[in-house]
């Protein structure tokens, strides 16, 4: 029996450096005109602008519910803290069970399962309310395991050497948006729309190139 054994390209990620020199390509910025320090925040902007848009850094995380405890906040509960952004699904597990849990928008469920105060259970929906709150229903009974999909930012990028956790195809409009935020700190809002429009059109060839040539049941 062959096994074959396949390494990652590190070409398929970027480091700092590499953003910073990409961005400086699109800026024609031979001279550094542009600070390192400027360009790494907008770097980093850059990085975080395509996760919201895209929700491409994707991560699985983990929270045990606390008896009676209705709701429970990024910051403090989820092991990624702040960084996380968006839940997109939830599923209890139960003994040797997975039980996805039903999504309500936080209107719907205030009004359709919150009326009795305390009920107590094993929670069935779900809710995210504002930015930072994750809401169960019905409120636990005990401690649960719920496992979550979510969208978190990534970490900064601090030094030149670091390693994006963003690969390709999503990796490609970072710098696009960082020659964007160049501009219009440079108060040249028309070349700085044309970067804006590049990437837009980036954004979507990423997402045409990830949602494409899957075969449903």
């Amino acid at each position: 029996m062959t096994f074959f054994i396949y390494t990652v390209n590190p070409d398929f990620s970027k480091t700092l450096q590499q953003h910073i020199t990409d961005t400086q390509r699109y800026l024609h910025d031979s001279s550094g005109y542009f600070s390192t320090t400027d360009l790494t925040d907008y770097v980093n902007e850059g990085r975080w602008k395509v996760v919201e848009d895209t929700g491409c850094n994707r991560v699985l995380q983990t929270i045990t519910t606390i008896a009676n405890q209705e709701t429970y906040s990024f910051s403090v509960d989820f092991p990624y803290g702040a960084a996380t952004i968006n839940v997109l699904n939830a599923t209890l597990i139960w003994g040797n069970l997975r039980q996805n849990l039903r999504y309500f928008v936080w209107s719907a469920l205030n009004q359709t399962s919150r009326g009795l105060m305390n009920w107590t259970d094993r929670p069935c929906w779900w809710s995210q309310f504002g930015q930072q709150t994750f809401y169960l229903n019905p409120v636990s009974d005990q401690p649960y395991v719920i496992e979550m999909d979510t969208v978190v930012l990534p970490p900064k990028l601090v030094n030149l050497t670091d390693v994006d956790q963003l690969l390709q195809p999503y990796v490609r409009a970072v710098p696009l948006y960082a020659a964007y935020k160049s501009k219009m700190n440079d108060q040249l809002p028309q070349e700085a729309e044309g970067f804006h429009q590049q990437y837009i059109r980036t954004i979507k060839e990423s997402q045409y190139a990830t949602m494409t040539r899957r075969l449903g049941r």
